[in-house]
């Protein structure tokens, strides 16, 4: 299972994404949507991507 670190980085993204008063619920959705679009931007630079033609292809053949 893959650790969700934080940092005071993040934290404060998601602050400025928030009204003046807000739910702890709310700050750990904006944390997390955060960090899925870091772990994407990160896939990206990486390039550890599927090509849209081999998605298309798992997905006509059932196996996702």
């Amino acid at each position: 299972m893959k650790a969700n670190l934080l940092n005071k980085a993040n934290i404060l993204k998601a602050l400025d994404c928030l009204p003046e008063q807000f739910t702890t619920e709310k700050l750990e959705y904006e944390c997390y949507v955060l960090s899925c679009i870091n772990e994407g931007l990160k896939d990206v630079e990486e390039r550890n991507l599927i090509p849209h033609e081999e998605i298309e292809k798992l997905i006509l053949s059932g196996e996702l």
